[in-house]
């Protein structure tokens, strides 16, 4: 299932940051999991799709993260 969210923030130089969905849940991520066509980039307040990551158990991380078009 495909989630949309709102990145609250995100650090170049770590290249990671959280998605925070509409009820306020706060997801991981890292470069790793994002999936942004040539010239995009990310940044905070950036509107997002993501799915969860189900083979982490004990925090809520995104994967498959990509830019809303």
């Amino acid at each position: 299932m495909e989630l949309v969210g709102r990145v609250l923030w995100w650090s170049e130089r770590d290249e990671n940051g959280i998605i925070v969905d509409p009820a306020g849940n706060e997801f991981y991520f890292d470069r790793s999991v994002l999936k942004l066509k040539k010239n995009q980039i990310i940044s905070r307040r950036s509107i997002v799709n993501f799915s969860l990551n189900r083979s982490i158990k004990d925090c809520l991380c995104a994967c498959n993260v990509s830019l809303s078009t």
